[in-house]
């Protein structure tokens, strides 16, 4: 009677076979795997979802920074009538090399006491990247001190503002005329000199790989149309 009871239970306490071993653990690394890989999907839709973010972010800003200029673009008569160089201008290109160049009162002194005032040139252009990636990137070029001299010799600050550009374009809106200008220039075209558009139109296109056939669109008023004159 007690040899048959401990047989029973030696019975009871057998383990798991070999087969069921292999199939329990193909069945545990089955599991780990499809985990990984929602966990690896998430994860690769979230840095994406951050990159168009920091992407748009990066263009909004851009397009923040023309807006401004542009709006507070000006044009002056309080000069040397005797110098063939104006100190104040716009001048918008289209072509080949697409850039925009203008006197401004957006400036924004950084110290205080500094021997400068809102009045600056700015200028936007595309050109090759800074880091040599073979890319071409916007840049914004500001330069505090207006003079008669060729202003592109002046000192300047140059900032890289919008990396990875496929283009820009601007349009100009003719107020006299009632149409939209891809050129604008006072300082040779008589129709356009001295008066500024009344509107600009600025359109960016970025190399995208996120966001497919993505283009940025902004329109901004300039205030001051006419010539400021300060003497008779």
């Amino acid at each position: 009677m007690k040899q048959k009871r401990t047989k029973t239970m030696l019975h009871n306490q057998s383990g798991f076979t070999l087969i069921e071993m292999v199939m329990a653990t193909a069945m545990v690394g089955f599991m780990s795997l499809m985990g990984w890989s929602v966990i690896s999907q998430i994860s690769g839709n979230k840095r994406v979802a951050e990159d168009i973010t920091n992407r748009n972010h990066e263009l909004r800003v851009a397009m923040g920074y023309m807006v401004r200029d542009i709006s507070l673009a000006y044009l002056s008569s309080n000069q040397n009538a005797s110098v063939d160089r104006s100190r104040t201008f716009f001048i918008g290109k289209d072509g080949f090399k697409t850039e925009l160049n203008f006197s401004t009162l957006a400036h924004r002194p950084l110290q205080a006491n500094v021997n400068e005032s809102e009045q600056s040139i700015v200028s936007y252009y595309i050109a090759p990247s800074l880091n040599n990636d073979g890319k071409d990137s916007l840049f914004r070029k500001e330069t505090i001190r207006l003079t008669n001299e060729n202003w592109e010799d002046e000192p300047a600050f140059v900032d890289m503002i919008v990396a990875n550009i496929e283009s820009i374009k601007f349009e100009y809106w003719d107020w006299k005329n009632n149409v939209w200008k891809s050129t604008w220039d006072t300082t040779k075209s008589e129709n356009e000199k001295d008066r500024l558009p009344s509107r600009v139109r600025i359109k960016i296109i970025p190399k995208e790989w996120l966001q497919k056939d993505a283009v940025y669109m902004s329109e901004t008023r300039v205030f001051m149309e006419e010539t400021l004159v300060f003497f008779n």
